[in-house]
């Protein structure tokens, strides 16, 4: 049995990743004080590798926790077209990504984190290489923003498997349906 590969992300209610100005200041709940990290501890117990796009990473490193990588002791791997700097926290992938990910999904392990990059989780989404879409819908609607997946999108169809409301976000989890 392969590993599994997770879309784990937090969206709009009208579908955005990320504002138009590429910030996520926005991801809160009707409480601003409360986080979602209950949801969050049980998802990352079961997992030991990430993939993410750069301008994830870029983010991440310069202003979600410039100063304390968050993914330490995991398998961290940046889909890129320009590796940039060394990082010792993780692996620039300039090569294929189906490649990068049937490799992946081939070694024994716990679930692959798709964490983020609405290119990378688009691309993955068009080649039904997604297992796991586990998404929380921020109850914010942005009006325009960087949007989960782009257009000419295939139908798939998936099966929910929970879901789970807490501080005004609904927390939806999908496997595929066979």
């Amino acid at each position: 049995m392969s590993r599994k590969i997770v879309l784990y992300i937090a969206v709009s209610l009208d579908g955005f990743i990320a504002d138009d100005k590429g910030r996520v200041d926005w991801l809160s709940g009707h409480d601003d004080t409360l986080s979602p990290d209950e949801d969050y501890q049980a998802f990352i117990k079961d997992v030991d590798t990430i993939i993410m796009g750069r301008n994830t990473y870029d983010q991440i490193v310069k202003d979600l926790a410039p100063d304390n990588w968050p993914y330490e002791g995991m398998d961290c791997y940046v889909v890129t077209s320009n590796a940039g700097p060394e990082d010792a926290n993780v692996s620039f992938v300039t090569t294929d990504v189906f490649a990068l990910v049937d490799e992946l999904k081939a070694k024994k392990g716990k679930k692959i984190w798709l964490l983020g990059g609405a290119r990378l989780a688009d691309a993955l989404m068009k080649a039904d290489l997604i297992d796991e879409y586990q998404i929380a819908i921020i109850p914010t609607i942005l009006g325009r923003g960087l949007s989960l997946f782009k257009d000419n999108n295939p139908t798939l169809k998936l099966r929910l498997n929970s879901a789970k409301s807490m501080n005004g976000i609904a927390m939806l989890k999908y496997s595929k349906r066979h």
